[in-house]
């Protein structure tokens, strides 16, 4: 979903309230064609009210490849990295409850 998101986002002159990216993947291996044949957009945090990425630091290398693009090309882009979240699902959390995101949504 994230991948949509971002793609969306710099391909449209829109306005969006808070984004907030968890764990996103733009697929840097290239395992799928042609959908990610695109240009972030490097002012895409201004046409939301917050741009917030979420990593954790135990998240697969792809993970972090994806995290490391988007905060190298957009301006204005809030990271928070997680410790021991993984791929921020249960599994790998060990809880349902995820208070950081909730907490950061409502800022």
């Amino acid at each position: 979903m994230s991948r949509l998101l971002v793609r969306w986002l710099s391909e449209n002159d829109v306005k969006v309230g808070k984004v907030i990216l968890v764990a996103p993947s733009l697929d840097p291996e290239r395992t799928v064609n042609g959908f990610y044949d695109f240009k972030i957009d490097l002012d895409l945090a201004s046409k939301t009210k917050g741009l917030v990425i979420f990593g954790s630091d135990n998240d697969g290398q792809s993970i972090k490849n994806s995290i490391k693009k988007l905060l190298s090309v957009i301006k204005d882009v809030k990271y928070r990295e997680f410790s021991g979240y993984g791929h921020f699902t249960f599994g790998d959390m060990g809880k349902r409850e995820f208070p950081e995101l909730f907490e950061e949504a409502m800022k």
